[in-house]
């Protein structure tokens, strides 16, 4: 496939995105990037690092360092989730594979919405403030987060059983599977990460059946050049991989156009994984290893350990999986993606790329140490007193409590009388510590006023 029909397609399935004419209204939407070196952009639909001009049939690489010089890095990035199940009243006939993609690497779409299961599909006026993406910024960081879920069938590739010819057959292949996805994209003020983000998705899973042998994938399109020239920025992508204590490879992309380099390096890293119980698998890809909706061919890309690798110049594409394992109903799954550019001032770009990834790994598994993880969200503060009893939902009287933002930073939290307030704490998803007596335990917590 051309380089130019990969565009077209691209922009017939994004275009279509945004226009498809129904009943209900789907609220689509990005923010980027202000005020760090790296500038980039977060979807509410699922797509990360994904520059929003690629909606209007203009195609720009969406991760760019530094800001000011235009030189790109990746295209757009996302999560594919890969499990078995039944199909309904046939499990006489075994499990069969499903793969849930927030990013199409062929063909750019998302199968996932803006918003929450509970506020269901259609957009609501006065709900509006759940569907954007919330920004926030402080002295050290800038983030992007959003919400998305996979409920609506309209996003799933037009697709034609031969056998089953319905307009079921989506639902008779149990999908969607039925996950909520809350993720953040993070961007540093900081020499140390300033050329660093970091993409980290909770996905929380409400389907009602067992999925098995379940994978979770980052996956990423890599597009180094000319963030003004994306025909380029394709064409001559070079990747290698350099070998982590943890098992954890880095994948190292460069521009191969020519014998000197005239564009930085990228670094892309899984960094934390969560309930994960085997080394990564990656794999480097071109198009002839990519198909859009073959669930089978899809589910063995992300869990076998064997080639397809393509290692020569190209237009290529990253996929970094992890086993899981079984998922039952009300389970959440972690994946936190890292990115680390390089310029060409830089000297030993491959040893910066591992330690600053190695400094990230560190930043982001901090507060796992502080005490026993809590995979329950303890509340969505919107109120302007910002006043949480912790009792309600640590079961005990705090006697000292702990304020994390997302990335490990200590945030200042009063507590009286068990009561932790947070009225100067800014929007955003954070771990509370909690302590008291013989007790110490860590819950996420969002803030959304």
């Amino acid at each position: 496939m051309t380089h130019s029909l990969r565009l077209i397609l691209v922009t017939m399935q994004l275009f279509a995105c945004v226009t498809i004419q129904t009943n209900a209204q789907i609220y689509y939407d990005y923010s980027s990037t202000r005020d760090t070196d790296v500038l980039t952009y977060q979807s509410n639909f699922g797509v990360s690092l994904v520059d929003p001009r690629s909606l209007s049939q203009q195609f720009y690489p969406g991760l760019i360092y530094p800001r000011n010089e235009g030189h790109s890095y990746v295209f757009a990035s996302g999560v594919w989730i890969g499990g078995l199940t039944y199909k309904p009243d046939e499990q006489h006939l075994g499990k069969f594979p499903n793969v849930l993609k927030t990013f199409d690497l062929l063909l750019g779409t998302s199968m996932c919405v803006p918003g929450d299961y509970s506020n269901g599909n259609r957009y609501r006026e006065d709900l509006r403030g759940l569907y954007l993406p919330i920004r926030n910024s402080n002295s050290e960081n800038e983030s992007l987060e959003v919400s998305f879920h996979d409920g609506d069938l309209r996003q799933y590739p037009n697709f034609v059983d031969p056998n089953r010819p319905d307009t079921t057959y989506w639902l008779n292949r149990c999908m969607p599977l039925g996950f909520q996805f809350r993720q953040h994209l993070t961007t540093w003020k900081s020499s140390l990460f300033s050329n660093c983000a970091m993409v980290s998705t909770e996905c929380v899973y409400n389907g009602a059946v067992v999925l098995d042998s379940v994978y979770v994938a980052g996956a990423v399109s890599v597009a180094i050049g000319r963030a003004d020239d994306v025909l380029q920025a394709f064409k001559h992508d070079t990747c290698w991989t350099i070998d982590m204590h943890d098992g954890n490879p880095i994948v190292v992309c460069g521009d191969a156009e020519t014998d000197t380099e005239q564009y930085g390096r990228i670094g892309v890293c899984e960094i934390q994984q969560g309930n994960a119980s085997r080394k990564s698998i990656v794999k480097i890809l071109d198009y002839s290893s990519i198909e859009s909706i073959d669930h089978y061919y899809n589910y063995r890309l992300i869990s076998s350990d064997t080639p397809p690798d393509a290692f020569l110049a190209g237009d290529r594409f990253i996929l970094y999986s992890k086993f899981i394992g079984t998922v039952n109903p009300g389970d959440r799954l972690n994946l936190t993606m890292a990115f680390v550019m390089t310029t060409t001032n830089d000297k030993n770009p491959d040893s910066l790329i591992a330690s600053r990834i190695e400094s990230l790994r560190e930043l982001v598994t901090s507060v796992d140490d502080h005490g026993e993880r809590s995979n329950r969200i303890i509340g969505l503060v919107v109120d302007k007193s910002g006043h949480i009893d912790l009792s309600d939902y640590f079961g005990f009287v705090s006697t000292d409590v702990e304020l994390y933002s997302a990335i490990g930073t200590v945030m200042n939290v009063q507590l009286v009388n068990g009561i932790a307030i947070l009225d100067d704490v800014s929007n955003g998803l954070y771990y509370v510590i909690s302590r008291g007596h013989h007790f110490s335990k860590c819950v996420p917590l969002v803030v959304a006023r």
